[in-house]
């Protein structure tokens, strides 16, 4: 009778099958940092869209169409805030959010004085939120 050999596994082999777990976790913790990056861009760009949109309206004395445009993006903004503020520093999110109350502050003031106000929009907070995901 033959014996029944036992196979053995080389150890680099186990070694390779212990460590493939802990390998796909990293690699999706990679794989998410990378999509929340992009899409923090994403955000960051677009909101800086609407913000450059609502100064436009503000210099042209279209102070009607500056709220509609500055509430649209500051709804947008809401939405997406509880995300940022699970996952970024909270003062860059807080800042962002008294940029756009000065900035609702400046449409309304416009639109009461019915002249041409001094609207400069620091719209550098905005790129600055892709530096969250540090």
């Amino acid at each position: 009778m033959k014996k029944a050999r036992a196979k053995r596994r080389s150890p680099r082999l186990l070694i390779l099958r212990d460590c493939l777990p802990a390998a796909a976790v990293l690699l999706a913790l990679l794989a998410f940092t990378l999509w929340y990056a992009h899409a923090l861009s994403v955000h960051a760009e677009r909101w800086t869209g609407h913000l450059d949109t609502v100064e436009r309206y503000a210099r042209a004395g279209e102070w009607d169409a500056a709220r509609s445009a500055l509430e649209d993006s500051r709804a947008d903004w809401t939405a997406v805030r509880p995300y940022l503020q699970a996952a970024s520093r909270h003062d860059a999110v807080d800042q962002a959010d008294a940029l756009y109350g000065r900035c609702a502050a400046l449409a309304e003031a416009g639109a009461e004085a019915g002249t041409e106000a001094e609207i400069d929009i620091d719209k550098s907070l905005l790129p600055d939120l892709a530096e969250l995901r540090r």
